[in-house]
């Protein structure tokens, strides 16, 4: 099975982990990023992440950076890609830390 197709959906929340002495003037909302991966044969793996500050940022990182390491591979290489997106974390990107762990799930 090979993935075809990544979505992602960033899903705004009101709710913050901090309360406002902690936030500073910086708004912390924890938004969801819901990520779906279609294989060629029509099966597909779901899984979410917490946006940090901006579901946007994670979805971005998902879309820009992940998406073209995970399209066209077998979903059976799971390892494989986690330490392909490891590598480019580490050497590249620098994307938040828990973003190969959803694209794991999904797999």
């Amino acid at each position: 099975m090979i993935v075809r197709r990544i979505e992602a959906w960033q899903i705004a929340r009101d709710a913050s982990f901090f309360d406002a002495s902690r936030m500073g003037k910086s708004p912390m909302p924890w938004d969801v990023v819901l990520l779906a991966l279609t294989s060629d044969s029509g099966q597909v793996g779901h899984a979410t992440a917490l946006g940090a500050r901006s579901g946007l940022v994670t979805l971005t990182y998902l879309m820009d950076v992940i998406a073209p390491v995970v399209l066209g591979r077998d979903v059976t290489d799971r390892e494989t890609i986690w330490h392909e997106l490891w590598n480019i974390d580490r050497h590249l990107a620098f994307f938040p830390i828990f973003l190969p762990g959803p694209v794991d799930v999904a797999l």
